[in-house]
């Protein structure tokens, strides 16, 4: 089975934006953090902020990953990203104990923060956000939306892999492109992301969609 950390690195690379060096975090950071809060940040949000906790295209593009100096607890969980209005965080069970790759709940600001399930488990979650923040949140440069209709999964071809579900989204990727899936309001919809103006064109030829203007 591939490491995690590896795992993080094809994510990127399969959108089009592979990581270097000056994207990883250095561990003394994440440990201060830890210290100062006295919890242990999981396994795979450790992972994640070692190889590419500084990058910032897709981290900060529209909802924001925090840095391990900014995380905070909040009635029991590590919130570790929040909404580009700060309505909503979303957080992991916060544990003095190393978790391997938690389940992350969301959290809706208010006069307090009521929280609810989102994903099974963390490192699910990171992944699919990555395809949303590339394909909705602009990190990828080139995107668009098209409504489709219910059954438009099935056409997708097998050159297209399923990143996950959460919260009734489902993420596609392929080589430099992202799509992601879901209702809508009253109607189905895709919003994609490409690493090139020709791969969004691709998108909507091979899809068979036309792009909302």
């Amino acid at each position: 089975m591939p490491s995690y950390k590896l795992l993080i690195r094809n994510m990127y690379k399969s959108l089009g934006f592979p990581l270097n060096k000056k994207c990883s975090m250095d561990d003394k950071v994440i440990k201060a953090a830890e210290k100062k809060l006295g919890v242990r940040f999981p396994s795979v949000l450790l992972d994640y902020y070692r190889v590419a906790g500084n990058e910032t295209s897709f981290n900060h593009c529209f909802q924001r990953l925090l840095s391990p100096k900014e995380c905070f607890v909040d009635q029991g969980r590590l919130v570790f990203m929040e909404e580009n209005q700060e309505v909503v965080y979303w957080g992991v069970p916060a544990s003095a104990k190393l978790q391997d790759d938690p389940p992350v709940e969301l959290g809706v600001n208010g006069d307090t923060v009521e929280w609810y399930p989102e994903a099974d488990r963390c490192s699910l979650f990171l992944h699919v956000m990555l395809c949303y923040q590339g394909a909705f949140g602009g990190a990828m440069q080139n995107c668009a939306t098209a409504k489709v209709k219910a059954s438009f999964e099935r056409s997708l071809d097998s050159s297209w892999r399923l990143v996950g579900e959460v919260n009734k989204m489902r993420a596609f990727v392929r080589q430099g492109q992202a799509m992601c899936f879901l209702k809508w309001g009253a109607e189905w919809t895709i919003f994609a992301g490409a690493s090139t103006p020709e791969g969004l064109r691709q998108i909507e030829n091979d899809c068979g969609v036309k792009w909302k203007v």
